[in-house]
C-alpha cells in the first residue's frame, strides 16, 4: 500500500500550469516626513487559455511611522490611470516573517 501511494505522489506528468501572469513591477518609496511607504505598481495581464484579464494593481506596505499616512497617500494617488474607476482599500495587517 505504501509503494502504491508513493507512486501516485510522485506522478506528477498529469500537473500543468492552469493560467500563467505576466507583468511589469514598478516600485518607488514615498517619504513624507511622516512616515516612510513602499508604493509598488503592477501592470500586466491574467492568461488562461484563450482567457485573458487585465491586472493592474497597486499595493502600498508601510516601512516605518504613520499608519494613518497609507491612507493619506492611497486617496492621493488612487486612481491612477488604468488602475481603479472605483477606490476600493483592502488593509491587512500582518507582520513579516524575520529571517
Amino acid at each position: 500500500m505504501a509503494e502504491e501511494l508513493e507512486i501516485k505522489l510522485t506522478d506528477t506528468a498529469w500537473l500543468g500550469p492552469v493560467f500563467e501572469t505576466n507583468f511589469e513591477r514598478r516600485v518607488f518609496v514615498l517619504n513624507d516626513g511622516q512616515a516612510v511607504i513602499e508604493c509598488a505598481l503592477d501592470r500586466g495581464s491574467i492568461i488562461a487559455r484563450e482567457h485573458r484579464q487585465p491586472l493592474n494593481e497597486v499595493e502600498f506596505e508601510l516601512k516605518s511611522g504613520d499608519p494613518s499616512r497609507l491612507t493619506v497617500w492611497a486617496t492621493t494617488l488612487l486612481p491612477l490611470p488604468g488602475y481603479a474607476k472605483v477606490l476600493r482599500l483592502l488593509s491587512e495587517f500582518r507582520r513579516k516573517a524575520s529571517n
